[in-house]
């Protein structure tokens, strides 16, 4: 895998762990992050401001839309679950094993994602 997608992917897990990282960058990082949550969702909007203080482009789609084709020009995703953790009646995106971006899964929507790809990342 390509080291500059690597150093993306963890340098969005460090944002996300360690929030002191984004308020001291004064040179955004050249990384594009998808967010894939609930679009109207407050979280949606905290999580882009917040991304988008240290990544040069962040953006922000509903999670039942995302796919290879919308993924294509961004860097690293998030999947996030819609509404803080409680995404009900949402879909989340049925992604093939041909989805390649790092990605971040956060919550029920991580764990959608990963039954869906047929993936153990769980209690053994």
């Amino acid at each position: 895998m390509n080291r500059r997608v690597l150093a993306a992917a963890a340098a969005v897990v460090l944002t996300l762990v360690g929030g002191s990282i984004a308020e001291e960058t004064t040179t955004k990082l050249d990384v594009k992050v998808l967010y894939a949550g609930a679009p109207d969702a407050p979280r949606t909007k905290e999580f882009a401001e917040f991304l988008g203080r240290t990544f040069s482009k962040v953006g922000t789609i509903d999670a039942a839309t995302l796919s290879t084709e919308t993924a294509r020009e961004f860097d690293v995703v998030i999947v996030d679950s819609p509404n803080g953790g409680n995404h009900g009646d949402r879909k989340i995106a049925a992604l093939g094993r041909g989805f390649d971006k790092p990605t971040i899964l956060i919550g029920a929507a991580g764990g959608d994602v990963l039954q869906l790809l047929d993936i153990k990342l769980d209690w053994l």
